[in-house]
């Protein structure tokens, strides 16, 4: 029986990839820099582009097209995805040399617990024009066309 591995997900990926497959830190610095803009670039793009597509489907073939399209599409490519060839993780070179990790109360400084804190209140707000479009909408007796406004 094989044994599980670990599946991460894209960007840790592409992390790893470009840190372990570029040697020179300069080099790696700026691959890392233009890796990461065209994944935020393509994420934005499907996530807007996906919205719409989502959109005219429900709208051409009813509510549930888009469920029994997602139903469909998605375990095929999660599958793919999962047992893609860059989900072997390389040998870490901190375990490799020997060295222990960094420690949990390195995870805490403000730098990185601010990052939560932004996706909190970018979802709050979010979140909020979305209930007020839907109220909007249902005045007008539209609540149903809120998803493609």
């Amino acid at each position: 029986m094989r044994a599980l591995r670990r599946f991460p997900l894209s960007r840790t990926r592409l992390i790893t990839l470009v840190t372990a497959g570029t040697p020179a830190a300069g080099r790696r610095d700026r691959l890392l820099s233009i890796v990461m803009s065209y994944e935020s670039v393509a994420d934005e793009s499907a996530f807007v582009l996906g919205s719409v597509v989502i959109g005219l489907l429900a709208t051409a073939f009813g509510a549930g097209a888009p469920l029994s399209a997602t139903g469909l599409l998605a375990p095929a490519f999660v599958v793919a995805f999962a047992f893609h060839r860059t989900a072997a993780l390389p040998r870490h070179r901190a375990a490799a040399a020997g060295t222990e990790p960094a420690a949990v109360r390195s995870l805490l400084r403000l730098r990185i617990v601010i990052l939560p804190l932004g996706m909190f209140l970018g979802g709050a707000f979010f979140g909020s024009t979305l209930t007020a479009l839907t109220l909007f909408m249902r005045d007008r007796g539209l609540e149903l066309s809120t998803g493609i406004v």
